[in-house]
């Protein structure tokens, strides 16, 4: 699957493989194999876990298992940003409209 993302105002590509659907333990992970990201590291894993808390709550827990190609290459925390904005996006849209 062909995905685009944004990170720090500049758009970028990424082709990942779902590798992994754990129903049971509510698991995703994908493998970025190429595009832009791939430009800096060597191997980037994405895992999601959901793990719930209660009758009308979870947590959400991101692995990042990655590879920089150099040590020059910067950690991926514009890659955490977004997906800390994509979990706002998320809830937001789930309790719009609902008190907390």
């Amino acid at each position: 699957m062909v995905g685009h993302v944004t990170l720090d105002g500049k758009a970028l590509s990424a082709t990942q493989i779902l590798e992994v659907i754990d129903e049971e333990n509510k698991v995703i992970k994908f493998n970025v194999i190429e595009g832009d990201l791939m430009k800096e590291y060597k191997s980037l894993v994405i895992t999601y876990q959901v793990i719930p808390k209660g009758e009308n709550s979870s947590i959400v827990k991101w692995i990042l298992d990655y590879e920089k190609l150099h040590a020059g290459i910067p950690e991926p925390t514009s890659s955490l940003d977004a997906l800390i904005r994509l979990a706002k996006e998320m809830d937001d849209h789930h309790h719009h409209g609902r008190a907390r």
